[in-house]
């Protein structure tokens, strides 16, 4: 070999180098900035798409409406059910094993990265800060502890979100709302805009079944 092609091969070889040790460290830096994984199928099988930004519109990395179950490695994310972060969202802030049991299977079209809001993880609602952009954030357990899932718009049913009559105390804030003890707003209902941290004392611990914006 000549030196010329040695020199080459060496050279090389530091790019390759160089290269692998960005491979390593790339996945680190995304990880403590926030990154999440939405899988094909649910219990994270299937084919994967890692996400460390936001993403407006799924279908850019061929996942629009095709994901079942999501890993986070960082932070809290938003998932919606249309582009550009419209229609019913809830932020996740944990691994979700099965998107069937949020009503998000294979209906998720865009995802970004939020700060300071509760979630839902585990693949059963999770512990998370205040939604300050969600506007009610309603817990498991009382004074705002368990699990907790935050809304931006009407939810019918909670029966869909796996917690029906399993509320203990809400954090309002943003806006007015009105929860109601049977699905679909009806039954006996109340109003409130603030935070409670038991439910008990107005007769609707573990008994609320729909919640819905009133301003």
């Amino acid at each position: 070999m000549r030196d010329g092609e040695s020199m080459k091969l060496k050279i090389g070889a530091k790019a390759l180098a160089a290269v692998v040790v960005m491979v390593m460290v790339l996945p680190g830096l995304a990880e403590a900035r926030g990154a999440a994984v939405l899988y094909q199928h649910e219990r994270f099988g299937g084919g994967a798409v890692r996400i460390d930004r936001d993403v407006p519109d799924l279908g850019e990395l061929g996942i629009n409406d095709a994901a079942s179950s999501i890993s986070v490695r960082g932070g809290a994310w938003e998932i919606c059910e249309h582009v550009h972060y419209r229609g019913r969202c809830i932020v996740v802030d944990g691994d979700v094993a099965d998107f069937r049991e949020i009503g998000l299977n294979d209906k998720v079209s865009s995802i970004r990265r939020v700060d300071d809001r509760g979630g839902y993880g585990g693949g059963y609602p999770s512990p998370g800060p205040r939604d300050r952009a969600g506007g009610i954030t309603v817990f498991q357990d009382f004074r705002f502890s368990g699990g907790s899932m935050s809304f931006s718009g009407d939810v019918p049913d909670l029966g869909r979100y796996g917690i029906n009559d399993r509320i203990s105390s809400i954090d309002v804030s943003d806006g007015v709302w009105e929860v109601c003890e049977h699905i679909r707003y009806r039954g006996r209902c109340v109003t409130v805009d603030g935070r409670i941290a038991n439910l008990d004392r107005m007769g609707f611990n573990d008994k609320i079944s729909s919640i819905r914006r009133l301003r």
